[in-house]
């Protein structure tokens, strides 16, 4: 595919890409968007309108065509000196929701594509990659080839790891789930006996394990600090009164070296 066009408002990329889909070429939108707060928005890189390459020098024409028409704003808006105004303000606000519903509705008409790796020749992917356009939206993997899914990861928009689910005894249950940020693990918790509530929850700083802590009844019981993902020190609440009772170290092989009252 090749480029035709550029823009940072992904409107006018759609408006321009149905325009030439009108006219019979094989066109489509395709950029970088980021997350916001009310929708999808392009980051510093250009949305791009695309063409087969055998359809480029015909493509390009006509997008010169188009962009020579005065589709501007009417002389008497341009004319305004100042703010645009409540008015203003609400068409500016409709048109930018309308830009991302049309945007989700683009997004999700997409069908998935499948790829994947099958390591052990059985004609089953054993790493399966599921995509919408060129963005990865989840993966599913099976680690002990019993054609069970072992693993369940879920990519956001830019293909960075959002949400994962383990079944680390591969009995069918996911019991482990996991959450990311900028593509490194910020917390797990696990429900090891399937009773729906989860008794450990852990914490990372820049994908390294800090703290993990256990509860019993809702409380905490056990908090566990990591220092170079080792069990360094582990304190206790064995009475479940909200304060812990003791602390013990350890030493570099976990092993307890001392406990102190608290």
């Amino acid at each position: 595919m090749v480029t035709v066009f550029e823009s940072r408002d992904f409107l006018e990329a759609k408006v321009l890409s149905n325009y030439l889909e009108n006219k019979g070429f094989g066109a489509r939108v395709e950029g970088e968007f980021l997350q916001g707060g009310v929708g999808e928005f392009p980051v510093s890189g250009l949305v791009r309108v695309v063409v087969p390459e055998s359809e480029c020098a015909e493509a390009v024409k006509i997008v010169k065509e188009w962009e020579a028409k005065d589709i501007g704003e009417p002389t008497s808006v341009k004319a305004k000196k100042g703010g645009m105004g409540l008015k203003g303000s609400l068409l500016f606000m409709t048109g930018l929701l309308v830009g991302f519903a049309i945007h989700e509705v683009v997004y999700l008409a997409q069908p998935e594509e499948k790829g994947g790796v099958d390591y052990n020749k059985d004609g089953v992917y054993d790493e399966a990659y599921f995509f919408k356009g060129e963005n990865i939206v989840r993966a599913e993997l099976d680690r002990n080839f019993d054609g069970e899914v072992d693993v369940l990861q879920y990519f956001d928009r830019r293909g960075r790891f959002d949400r994962s689910w383990d079944d680390l005894d591969f009995d069918g249950r996911f019991e482990t789930e996991g959450r990311y940020k900028n593509n490194q693990y910020l917390s797990h918790k696990v429900d090891a006996d399937g009773d729906g509530v989860f008794e450990e929850r852990g914490y990372y700083q820049y994908g390294v394990r800090e703290k993990v802590r256990f509860l019993k009844d809702g409380k905490i019981y056990k908090e566990i600090s990591y220092v170079i993902d080792k069990a360094a020190s582990f304190k206790l609440d064995e009475n479940l009164d909200g304060k812990f009772d003791k602390e013990c170290y350890l030493d570099i092989f976990e092993d307890v070296e001392k406990c102190e009252a608290l």
